[in-house]
This record gives C-alpha cells, sequence and structure tokens, in this order.
C-alpha cells in the first residue's frame, strides 16, 4: 500500500491537516474521505500525536475498547475510560495528554464532504449546539461494544479491499450504520416520527445547511425564510416540531458556537471575533453573547483560562 502520507486529497493537492504527516500511517484509509487507526497488534498508530495541540477539521469518533486516557478538548479536561466513546465536531482543539499503557481502542476521522454526505444517508445530523462543548462522551454496555467493534471491523475490510464501481456506497453504508449507533449512545435522535419526504423535514434540513454556511454573518429569521422563500413564523413552527427550539434560538445558538471557537480555538480577541461575525459594534456583540450565554465574552474567555 502507497505510504499515506504521500498521498493527496480528492483536489489532487496535499492534504493539510494533522491525520496526514510522516510520522502518522493509518490502518485503513481512502484518503479525503475516511481514516481508521487502531492499536490491534503491536503498533499505535495516533502515539506520535500525544502531547501536542491538535486542531481537528474532520470529524472524529474514538471508542476507548479498555484503558483510560486524559485529554483537552478546547482547553476543558476530558477523561475517557474503557467502553467509553468519545465523538468531536469539526472545528475543535484537542491536546492528548496521557494515555495508559493497556489501552485499546477505534478511531474513526470523517471528513467533511463525505460527513455531509452520509448525514443525507440517514436523514439525521449532528448539529453544532447539540455538541455544545464540540464533543460528547458516551458509555457502551457489552452488545453496543461489540456491535461498534463489529462496524468498524466491516469498515476497515472495506477501506483495504480495492477500488471497485461501489466502493464507496459500500463505505457510506457502513458510516450510516456507525453514526447510528453512536446517535444511540448519546440518545440524541429526534423525539418525532421522520418522513423524509415530506415537506416540513425538507425545510428543517435545508434550514440546518443554510445555518452552517451563513451563521457567522447572517442572524435573522427572516433572511433564512427569504432564502428558503417562506414566512418566518413558517421556519419557526418547522424547527419547533423538529427541534424544540424556534428558528431565532438555533440562529443564536449556532452564533454563539462561532464565537466560542473563534475565541477559544482560533485564539482571536473579543473585539476581532464581533468584527468576523458581522456585528455593527463591539457593545452589540457583547450584549448579544451575554444574552444568549449569561456571560460576557470576556467572562467566557476568563473562565477558560482558570479550567
Amino acid at each position: 500500500m502507497q505510504p499515506y502520507n504521500e498521498r493527496t486529497d480528492n483536489s489532487g493537492s496535499p492534504a493539510p491537516d494533522v491525520f496526514v504527516q510522516q510520522r502518522i500511517e493509518p490502518s485503513a484509509a481512502i484518503p479525503g474521505e475516511v481514516l481508521l487507526f487502531d492499536n490491534y497488534g503491536n503498533r499505535d498508530p495516533i502515539q506520535p500525536l500525544t502531547s501536542e495541540n491538535l486542531k481537528l477539521s474532520h470529524m472524529t469518533i474514538f471508542f476507548l475498547m479498555q484503558g483510560s486516557a486524559q485529554l483537552k478538548i478546547n482547553g476543558e479536561d476530558v477523561n475517557i475510560t474503557g467502553g467509553q466513546t468519545l465523538t468531536t465536531l469539526p472545528d475543535i482543539e484537542m491536546h492528548i495528554l496521557t494515555t495508559s499503557a493497556d489501552n485499546k481502542y477505534l478511531l474513526t476521522v470523517i471528513y467533511p464532504e463525505l460527513l455531509h454526505k452520509t448525514y443525507d444517508d440517514i436523514y439525521l445530523n449532528y448539529d453544532k449546539t447539540t455538541f455544545s462543548k464540540g464533543y460528547m462522551l458516551g458509555s457502551c454496555n457489552e452488545e453496543e461494544m461489540s456491535i461498534y467493534q463489529i462496524i468498524y471491523s466491516e469498515l476497515k475490510k472495506e477501506c483495504i479491499r480495492p477500488d471497485y464501481k461501489y466502493k464507496m456506497i459500500a463505505v457510506r453504508s457502513y458510516l450510516n450504520a456507525l453514526l447510528i449507533n453512536n446517535m444511540n449512545l448519546y440518545d440524541i435522535s429526534d423525539s418525532v416520527d421522520i418522513d423524509p419526504n415530506s415537506r416540513q423535514y425538507d425545510v428543517y434540513q435545508k434550514f440546518l445547511k443554510a445555518l452552517n454556511e451563513h451563521a457567522k454573518t447572517e442572524r435573522t429569521v427572516k433572511f433564512y425564510a427569504d432564502l428558503l422563500n417562506i414566512s418566518p413564523k413558517y421556519l419557526s413552527f418547522v424547527c419547533l416540531q423538529y427541534s424544540k427550539k424556534t428558528a431565532s434560538q438555533w440562529i443564536s445558538d449556532y452564533v454563539v458556537y462561532n464565537a466560542r471557537t473563534l475565541m477559544s480555538i482560533h485564539h482571536q480577541t473579543v473585539a476581532e471575533s464581533a468584527e468576523q461575525l458581522n456585528f455593527s459594534s463591539l457593545n452589540s456583540f457583547n450584549r448579544f453573547f451575554k444574552r444568549v450565554t449569561g456571560q460576557s465574552p470576556r467572562e467566557y474567555l476568563h473562565s477558560l483560562k482558570n479550567k
């Protein structure tokens, strides 16, 4: 197999991410799509990343079968033990502090474009506000652990197979199963029955995608309603049906998530974050942030330093 660090992403350009470097070799990979790491046998492929600050642009699903690990995620201490799974959204900062000598893990790294396609396959979505800290930690019983290992094993086999016409369809089917299994662990599945062909669900999904694209600059319900050619009232009705939150609450939560990411991960000042998020003034940004979170941006940054 060609050394992974010599490969390129789908655009033909070198993939500039922490998982593509000389000292990191995946257990299986489809470059630019999905990477798999595990320490079956005597190798530990992600050991070189220990004690480094990592800025991740992918979704990662880390399943610790046994042992323990201590990490910092967006400045917060996180401890994970055997039988737990840690899922992170793109745009987080992770620092692997220590891992126990007996740890056994499975790590799946999913690139954003493939992640969006997989979301569409299963008619569900991990959203930035569900993972308010950029990550979520769950626990597995023995049956769930067994299911997770089976799915990972089959996904790994498919990634290693020579290319063929339907390979990515098969890969996505295993990722579908992996994400669905993950949603069950975190109990974040929608509380209503979903008809993927309904107009309301189509509006809801398009609204979430529009938020991902425009939330850094647009904060009015009217903007998103106009984009979808519906009324603001109908948009909020649909959001309440599927998430128990209004469109305005969704927008506020996304803006706050982006603000926290800019300040804590990209280390921008409060003023720089306000400008990048298209606020008319620093005062308006401060008022908005405090109204949604209960603390000012400076209080938020101060709380990070004290962790």
